[in-house]
This record gives structure tokens, sequence and C-alpha cells, in this order.
């Protein structure tokens, strides 16, 4: 039986799918009214996003373009 985990993303695998760049990335992240995802605290010098969670941030943004 396998159990599928949420994937954690590196900063310039989200720079990567969302073509952000990484300062906006960080404004985004830092911004307490953006519906951004949060990053996730790995260790003292690493962060990460939740896949699931960015995946839903970009699907509610493309949601009213195709409406």
């Amino acid at each position: 039986m396998s159990v599928e985990t949420d994937r954690i993303l590196s900063p310039a695998e989200v720079t990567a799918r969302t073509s952000l760049s990484r300062t906006t990335l960080w404004r985004l992240a830092r911004d307490t009214t953006s519906d951004f995802p949060r990053p996730i605290r790995l260790s003292p010098g690493r962060i990460g996003w939740s896949a699931s969670s960015l995946d839903r941030y970009l699907a509610d943004r493309q949601a009213p373009a195709a409406a």
C-alpha cells in the first residue's frame, strides 16, 4: 500500500510553476493580506511550499479567466 504525501516545493520550483520572480514570491509570502500560500519552515535556512496549496492557489487564479 502506498501513502501519497504532499510534496514540498523549493523556491526555485515555485518560481518555475508560477512564473513569478523570486522577489515577487517573497513579497507575496510576506504579505498577510495576500491569498498566496504561506511557506513552510523546514529548517533554519530552508523553506518550501506545499504543492497542493500552490496548485489550489493557481486553480483559483485561473478560474475567473476561464469563466
